[in-house]
């Protein structure tokens, strides 16, 4: 698969490493402009199942939240992030605003 590759005219940044994890259902879907309440670390990229012996058979909805800064140099450029697996539906909210999704 081809991935964004860092260049002389293309930055990257890394979001891989510990996120913040809760399963959830439809009906729980927190508010995303207050963050993660009673959260768990999981590695991203990873499978939460794989992770956390409780949620094994967990196939619901689950929450990440990850807390990182940007460059000031890419105040007011165009910014694309690229998730390389997210199973099912996703949603991306950053600061409290919906990025897009996919079904």
């Amino acid at each position: 698969m081809l991935k964004p590759q860092y260049n002389e005219s293309r930055e990257s940044f890394d979001l891989d490493g510990f996120w913040d994890f809760v399963p959830g259902r439809n009906e729980e879907r927190p508010d995303v402009a207050l963050g993660l309440e009673q959260a768990r670390q999981v590695a991203v990229p990873g499978s939460w199942n794989e992770q956390c012996l409780d949620l094994y058979n967990h196939f619901g909805e689950g929450w990440y939240e990850k807390r990182f800064f940007i460059s000031r140099g890419w105040l007011g450029r165009r910014i694309f992030i690229h998730f390389g697996s997210v199973c099912q539906d996703a949603e991306v909210w950053l600061n409290g605003v919906r990025l897009g999704g996919h079904s």
